[in-house]
């Protein structure tokens, strides 16, 4: 009986391309979640703000959409829009997440605030949440 080396190689090329086709070759990015006031306030050596203290940035992030003190703000463009918003003074943002929000929804959201470099930030499901 012969040993075919060929049909071997050929179910190696096939084994081969089709990992190659179903992985994915782009870099994941972390994404740090940690208690931003907590940090801010170490760099900055101030004390906690007051619980009670409003906010001055309310994102609602929903499916596709992102809605800032009830603005509708474009996915697409929020980390140019999240650096505006901390340009016109605002430090503190609170995101409350609907049901119907996409993971990748939230985390574009997150970096666009972690970019611009908010003081605090703090996300929620639904308001009175903790």
């Amino acid at each position: 009986m012969r040993f075919m080396l060929m049909p071997l190689v050929d179910v190696i090329f096939l084994l081969l391309t089709f990992f190659m086709l179903s992985s994915n070759l782009a870099a994941y990015s972390a994404l740090t979640l940690g208690d931003y006031r907590r940090e801010a306030q170490a760099a900055a050596g101030t004390q906690p703000a007051p619980a009670a203290a409003r906010p001055d940035l309310v994102l609602t992030v929903s499916a596709g959409e992102v809605r800032a003190n009830g603005t509708p703000v474009p996915l697409t463009g929020f980390a140019a829009e999240a650096a505006r918003l901390k340009d016109s003074g605002a430090k503190s943002v609170v995101v409350f997440v609907r049901p119907s929000a996409t993971a990748q929804d939230i985390v574009s959201v997150l970096e666009g605030l972690k970019r611009a470099e908010f003081a605090t930030v703090s996300v929620r499901t639904r308001q009175g949440a903790g």
